[in-house]
């Protein structure tokens, strides 16, 4: 997960200056190696960090845009063809018996 991306992501619904701040503190919070500090690392660029109550809400907002893509590109795009009056492709017959009780 890019910070700028979620970052200008979040900057596009909010002009907070102190959230976008709160937030950007929330994901640049590095991590403690316990077993060997060398290897720890104070800030990160990417991702959001593991176990943080942010975390879930941060990758919500991140994978939004996924999901329109997907919702207003793909799926049209393979329903064009085979789709029933209601605009859904008919169930396969195979999958029909599968799940009839």
């Amino acid at each position: 997960m890019n910070h700028k991306v979620l970052l200008s992501t979040i900057k596009s619904r909010t002009r907070d200056p102190k959230l976008l701040k709160l937030i950007y503190k929330l994901l640049k919070a590095g991590y403690i190696n316990p077993n060997n500090l060398v290897d720890s690392k104070l800030e990160t660029d990417l991702g959001t960090p593991q176990g943080s109550i942010i975390s879930p809400l941060m990758a919500n907002i991140y994978f939004n845009k996924l999901d329109q893509y997907v919702i207003k590109d793909i799926i049209p795009k393979f329903n064009q063809k085979g789709t029933t009056a209601s605009g859904r492709k008919p169930l396969n017959e195979e999958y029909q018996e599968a799940t009839s009780i």
